[in-house]
């Protein structure tokens, strides 16, 4: 497991986490990534346990890259991943369902693939960067 990030608060209590279950030479704590895609090419799913989030860009780059992402069904996360999207997606306190996720996902080479494609797909026709200019551009003439 790679855990990427600013190491804030939270890191602290995750690492003491992953030491008490025993997990901690299989976590890889590698802080903020200016490899973005580097990081993506290198992993199998992404992961959003996020509480609350906007149009979260995290999200938005493991979809580009193709991977399948689990997350918790708040609305910033859903609205990005869309309907066929929040079958991956768990309540804000379920720990366990999430786990549940992933381990499907693991076991199934032939459904990350099929939904990181989807994923792909999905950035390509709704987050286009020029459609979403020209959008905007629209919108505000209107305005």
């Amino acid at each position: 497991m790679v855990l990427a990030g600013r190491r804030d608060g939270a890191y602290e209590s995750l690492a003491a986490l992953a030491s008490e279950l025993k997990i901690h030479e299989s976590v890889r704590f590698v802080g903020a990534v200016s490899d973005v895609p580097g990081l993506l090419n290198a992993v199998d799913v992404s992961v959003f346990s996020s509480r609350s989030e906007g149009c979260p860009n995290a999200v938005l780059e493991s979809m580009a890259a193709g991977l399948p992402v689990v997350g918790t069904n708040i609305e910033g996360i859903r609205e990005v991943v869309g309907v066929a999207g929040t079958q991956f997606l768990t309540r804000v306190e379920d720990a366990e369902a999430l786990s549940e996720v992933l381990i499907k996902l693991a076991k199934d080479p032939v459904l990350r693939a099929r939904v990181g494609a989807e994923n792909r797909d999905r950035i390509r026709e709704k987050y286009d960067a020029l459609r979403m200019c020209e959008e905007t551009a629209a919108l505000l003439k209107q305005l």
